[in-house]
């Protein structure tokens, strides 16, 4: 085994590199690195999604909540400042492409079909396959029980701004018509040269 750090040879047995220090990491968990792939302005939630094997934006939802719920967004912001400091980006080419969820699973993505306002409710229902009704319940009695309605409706539009929207399903005709070509043009017909020369 080599190690992270200075990649030297490390001992099979070793739990520290002999040349620099380093304790050797875990072989089954990738190291925590800003996500290169999956990343909305430095990667750094999706890299912590990613090394703790969840759908990225359970980890920006709950970064967004937990900066504005308590008031507090001045550190949230300087806590993600700070971690993209610290937290170094992952190489190139390391990280496989995230398409329908983190290890095939599917993702949290707003709704296309169960839309009232911006498709979040029916999203989050969708995932956790519960009625759309009860979580859009739940989102108002959480936003007004505290007496944080700006701030249950400024989470709202930063979730919806976060959230993907779910591609739009084809059917065999769509597919049929986007696999077709269009037809040619009908050839122009020259008005001009249709009336009869003075």
């Amino acid at each position: 085994m080599h190690c992270h750090r200075c990649g030297r040879e490390m001992a099979d047995a070793a739990a520290f590199c002999q040349f620099c220090g380093a304790r050797r990491e875990p072989e089954d968990r990738p190291a925590l690195r800003r996500s290169q792939v999956d990343r909305q302005i430095a990667g750094l939630c999706g890299g912590i999604a990613r090394y703790l094997d969840v759908d990225p934006v359970f980890v920006r939802v709950l970064w967004v909540v937990l900066t504005i719920v308590p008031g507090t967004i001045l550190l949230g912001v300087l806590a993600y400042a700070v971690g993209w400091l610290i937290v170094p980006e992952a190489a190139y080419g390391t990280e496989p492409v995230i398409t329908s969820g983190v290890g095939g699973r599917k993702r949290l993505q707003r709704s296309t079909r169960d839309v009232t306002i911006g498709g979040v409710c029916g999203g989050i229902a969708e995932y956790f396959q519960v009625d759309a009704t009860a979580v859009r319940l739940l989102w108002v009695v959480l936003s007004v029980f505290p007496g944080l309605i700006v701030g249950g409706v400024l989470v709202y539009v930063l979730v919806w701004l976060i959230m993907p929207a779910q591609p739009e399903p084809v059917g065999p005709a769509q597919a049929q018509a986007q696999a077709e070509p269009p037809p040619p043009p009908p050839p122009a017909s020259d008005a001009a040269g249709a009336a009869a020369p003075e």
